[in-house]
């Protein structure tokens, strides 16, 4: 097995040591949004497409894992269309998106807004007609 050169090990280290805090730090500001979107309020999923090609779109979004508000990153790929977008958390994304999609959390959260107002005369409705079921049935 070969042996690392020790400068060059040196050298690894030095970059590791000062990108932790960096890392940290990012995660900290996704963790800090999600908590603030949660605290606004989410009735429903929200999805905001970024990135749109021939092959599909990726998004950022708000989904729930583990019964959890979460922020996303999704790809959706136009070839399967009966597949739907493939979410995992933004905290574990590759660091890469992370920093890119930072510019995007005014954008999800005025796809929140609009998700929430959409859903509101959605919700009216199906509470009438529910009640209107309960009503025909007598109870």
């Amino acid at each position: 097995m070969p042996v690392i050169p020790d400068p060059l090990d040196k050298r690894n280290k030095v970059a590791i040591e000062e990108a932790k805090p960096l890392y940290d730090r990012i995660n900290k500001v996704w963790e800090k949004a999600e908590e603030s979107f949660r605290k606004k309020g989410i009735l429903a999923p929200v999805e905001y497409a970024y990135t749109d090609d021939d092959s599909g779109s990726y998004s950022i979004g708000l989904q729930k894992f583990s019964g959890k508000w979460r922020i996303c990153i999704g790809y959706f790929h136009y070839s399967d269309p009966e597949q739907s977008t493939n979410w995992s958390l933004m905290t574990d994304a590759p660091i890469e998106d992370r920093v890119h999609c930072l510019q995007y959390l005014k954008n999800l959260y005025e796809a929140l807004v609009k998700t929430n107002e959409e859903l509101v005369p959605k919700l009216r409705k199906a509470a009438e007609d529910a009640e209107e079921v309960l009503r025909k049935l007598g109870i």
